[in-house]
């Protein structure tokens, strides 16, 4: 149901339960206002309207609650008044609330679902909680019942491309939960063939995922071409599993280093594509914003040869509460009531062994040691100047 066949509904009902049909204009108002904005345009520029009838109401009820709000009946009966429309406001605003109530509408802040996906942009917890929620909603509806969604956020990515990395992580999760069609039935079905009742559906599902995966790769490469740091990580990764990269590909991420937690991913992909001197450029960044991983890359790779500066990244991962010449290996319980716990000999069972040895680096001279402590607690308050700021 796309928005305008939703509004169709809504005036048809209108019409039936109060004889009087407003205009389409009117009652786009009308819902918006229901839903708590002053008026369409703000409406649409702001937000995005669910229909989350069938949804889990745990899930319907904390959507609402924690980041739609209430429906809000005197703002729709003062709009119905302020454009001086026929028949009654009350009775008007009602049948709207009724409307809006029996298919659970409502409104999602635009803001949260592009703060969720944005490193840059802090969201509360309450709100992060919701957006899971809601997420978790749309897993659960029909196509048609998703188009209303998904439609308002397509005619918003086409003015913002900040939308456009939202969405691909949007149709990435329902194309991993909608993975039950048959690409051989959709075949058959586009050659022509008769299918049954239960090979039509199967078709009909990969027809629907299909179009998932479409909009999915349609979204990343806008998201990539507009300069989104995540999203060229991802077309990147993507790559690297099909092909041999080059040092040449990595270059488009040069400008987005200060990225937070980009650094350290992107030199643990240098790595595994066999790009040991990008591996160990891209770790010097991360490690100057205070990666542990990419600590230990750096001084396990000078272990036989240690400088200053493999002192100073020992030191710095000494002052972050992580000494990289500490062994961090570990048993823990691989099952049962300890699962994930330090194992332990008095409760037995079946174990697995993580973290990493201690690396062990020859000692420097008093006077380069205390250079390389002094370089590690600069780089240490810049990390801590930073973290407070964001």
């Amino acid at each position: 149901m796309l928005l305008k066949e939703l509004v169709f509904s809504l005036r048809q009902n209108l019409a039936e339960q109060t004889g009087e049909k407003p205009s389409v204009g009117h009652t786009y108002e009308l819902l918006s206002a229901l839903l708590g904005y002053d008026s369409f345009a703000s409406l649409n520029s702001q937000a995005f309207i669910v229909l989350l009838s069938g949804c889990d109401g745990n899930a319907v009820e904390n959507v609402r609650l924690l980041l739609a709000g209430l429906l809000d009946l005197r703002r729709a009966t003062e709009r119905h008044v302020a454009l001086q429309a026929a028949g009654s406001p009350r009775l008007t605003a009602l049948v709207v609330e009724s409307f809006a109530q029996r298919h659970e509408l409502a409104a999602i802040p635009l803001a949260g679902v592009l703060g969720l996906y944005d490193d840059q942009v802090s969201i509360d917890h309450a709100t992060e909680f919701a957006l899971e929620e809601l997420h978790g909603c749309f897993l659960d509806m029909e196509p048609p019942q998703l188009r209303l969604s998904l439609g308002m956020l397509e005619d918003f990515s086409c003015k913002n491309p900040s939308a456009h990395y939202a969405l691909f992580r949007i149709y990435e999760r329902l194309v991993k939960h909608h993975d039950s069609g048959s690409v051989y039935w959709l075949l058959q079905m586009r050659l022509g063939r008769q299918l049954s009742g239960s090979e039509k559906q199967l078709a009909v599902e990969a027809l629907f995922e299909e179009g998932l995966i479409e909009r999915a790769e349609f979204h990343l490469s806008k998201a990539s071409a507009s300069g989104h740091a995540e999203a060229i990580f991802f077309e990147l990764d993507e790559l690297q599993k099909r092909i041999a990269v080059t040092a040449e590909d990595f270059a488009v991420l040069d400008s987005h280093a200060g990225v937070p937690g980009l650094a350290g991913r992107v030199a643990t992909l240098a790595e595994a594509a066999g790009l040991t001197l990008l591996a160990m450029s891209w770790s010097q960044v991360a490690a100057r914003n205070g990666d542990t991983e990419a600590l230990h890359r750096l001084v396990s790779a000078d272990r036989d040869a240690p400088t200053v500066e493999t002192w100073t990244w020992i030191h710095l991962s000494r002052l972050l509460g992580r000494d990289v010449t500490v062994g961090t290996l570990r048993a823990y319980h691989a099952g049962g009531q300890y699962a994930g716990e330090e194992f332990d000999d008095d409760q037995g069972g079946d174990f697995y062994v993580d973290g990493d040895e201690g690396l062990d680096i020859a000692p420097m001279s008093a006077e380069l040691d205390r250079d390389a402590q002094a370089a590690a607690a600069i780089i240490y308050e810049r990390i801590q100047n930073g973290h407070s700021k964001t």
